[in-house]
């Protein structure tokens, strides 16, 4: 029997006014600032909101995000009339089409093609995002909005705890229904951006303001006891900081005196969060891969287009804890292939620019590119 969903009239008309409040905002801002940078920090803030079921309205938020990203991509297309993507990203969009048609002869056309149009249209206003950032002190812009936006989830999760809607479950963070993994993901993401504004940015003010929200955010990621979320924003942080490494003594002795610091100060905080981190024992996930695996076997080629949660009582993604084997199991090893010759792309391309550049202009070019 289909759920009736019902909407709130209060609410409705609170989200409807500030909607068009919004809007009106936009189009001050925007006779001076990048009116994408806006609708991106907007997105930031909207992502994790839409997947937080405590959080009041989020039935509402749902659609906001989905319309975020529908809105960045109209206004490159009907406004800025500039759609141009280079090589990377052109590639990358091709695999997107690949991946997302593929729900053509997976077990569920429609319902697929529903789940990943949302996944398409956010990639596409990404890119169009990228595509449009015209200098530096333009990037430079985008990256300071959406720091600037993101900077909620740092207010997010103590009022969670005012509010009874954050607590330690054995041992690790939760916040406003979001599991300790997908909150850990989300401000993962935030701590990239706050780390290139720390690193990148020219004004001192803004590098402070990186460096605090980032302390912050990694805080809240490691009480989350996410090794996923861990890794993701360690390596970005080591991908960032490494172009303006001179000294490999020191690169080395920093990175090693933040992680210590940061494990002592986390085993006094969650102990049990610590020792999550400090667990290399993966069986935990071999259920899910096992089910990936099995799937992609069943078609190892060209995949079984959607890979479905055989718990869940609708059609629903199954979460296989693996962007490769997720990949590998919805699109082959046809799809796969595709992704690592993406992502072989982007290596050689910031190898090739860390060999062109020099001092401050390969910074800037490397930033760009990342």
């Amino acid at each position: 029997m289909n759920e009736v969903v019902r909407f709130d009239p209060t609410t409705l008309g609170i989200i409807l006014v500030a909607g068009v409040v919004s809007h009106l905002i936009l189009l001050v801002l925007g006779k001076k600032y990048d009116t994408l940078a806006f609708l991106l920090g907007a997105f930031f803030v909207f992502a994790p909101l839409s997947a937080a079921i405590l959080v009041p309205g989020v039935e509402y938020i749902k659609y906001l995000r989905v319309y975020t990203s529908v809105l960045m991509v109209a206004v490159v297309v009907l406004f800025y009339r500039s759609w141009h993507l280079g090589v990377t990203s052109m590639t990358f969009l091709v695999w997107t089409t690949v991946y997302c048609g593929a729900v053509v002869w997976g077990p569920d056309p429609m319902g697929g093609a529903l789940v990943k149009g949302f996944f398409f249209v956010v990639v596409l206003a990404g890119l169009f995002m990228a595509s449009n950032i015209r200098s530096f002190d333009h990037l430079r812009l985008v990256l300071r909005i959406t720091a600037l936006f993101s900077a909620i989830w740092i207010f997010m999760v103590p009022a969670g705890f005012a509010m009874g809607a954050a607590s330690f479950f054995y041992g690790r963070l939760m916040a406003w229904g979001l599991n300790s993994n997908r909150l850990g993901h989300e401000l993962a993401a935030m701590l990239i951006i706050a780390m290139t504004v720390a690193l990148y940015d020219t004004s001192k003010v803004w590098r402070l303001f990186g460096y605090a929200t980032g302390a912050g955010y990694a805080m809240v990621i490691a009480m989350t006891g996410s090794r996923a979320s861990l890794g993701m924003a360690v390596l970005a942080g080591v991908c960032l900081t490494l172009p303006l490494v001179r000294r490999p003594g020191v690169f080395i002795g920093a990175w090693t005196a933040a992680g210590l610091i940061g494990a002592t100060v986390l085993h006094f905080a969650s102990s049990e969060a610590s020792e999550r981190l400090g667990d290399l024992d993966l069986g935990t996930r071999f259920t899910e891969w096992q089910y990936g695996l099995g799937l992609w076997r069943s078609s190892p080629v060209f995949g079984v287009g959607w890979a479905l949660d055989p718990e869940s009582p609708r059609a629903a993604s199954a979460n296989l804890h693996s962007i490769y084997l997720q990949t590998l199991a919805e699109t082959g090893v046809l799809g796969l292939g595709f992704l690592l010759i993406i992502l072989s792309i982007v290596v050689f391309r910031a190898i090739a620019l860390h060999r062109q550049a020099f001092g401050d202009q390969f910074r800037d070019h490397a930033l760009r590119q990342v």
